[in-house]
């Protein structure tokens, strides 16, 4: 067998028993909870560019430095969670504070940043995303921004 959808035991087992189950779902659950309050102990987003700039760029992961790099060229914040899972709400949202328009810049056709955005309940006023395999390039990402805040 090479996937099943079996519960594993303290002990690397698979198991049926659904009062096993339950203990181990239980058990997982209990981490997260516990991620999740470490998370917001620590600086789980990073925030750039003027503290009264009103329009930030969102990304995360390698999109960072070019974000930043236009974003100083055009009076802009750019905000990067540095956590993704469990994502970091609390200081996003402290993060997005002032904020009026935002963007999200991301390197892949599906939007992911974007979807954890949105199961938070917030949402950025647009998107750029590049998924050829090469990653956003200063141009890009300028050309990109002159089409979208025009």
């Amino acid at each position: 067998v090479k996937v099943d959808s079996y519960e594993h035991d303290e002990a690397g087992l698979t198991t049926e028993d659904a009062a096993e189950t339950v203990a181990m779902q239980e058990k997982r659950l209990g981490k997260l909870v516990q991620l999740e309050h470490e998370i917001e102990l620590l600086p789980a987003v990073k925030v750039t560019g003027p503290a009264e700039a009103t329009t930030a760029l969102l990304c995360w992961g390698s999109n960072g430095p070019v974000c930043e790099e236009v974003a100083a060229g055009l009076g802009l914040k750019v905000i990067r969670p540095r956590v993704l899972w469990p994502f970091p709400a609390v200081q996003m949202e402290r993060a997005l504070r002032g904020v009026q328009r935002t963007v999200c810049v991301e390197g892949n056709a599906t939007g992911q940043l974007l979807s954890l955005l949105r199961l938070q309940g917030l949402d950025a006023d647009d998107a750029l995303r590049k998924y050829d395999g090469r990653p956003f390039s200063v141009e890009d990402l300028e050309a990109g921004l002159a089409e979208v805040l025009s």
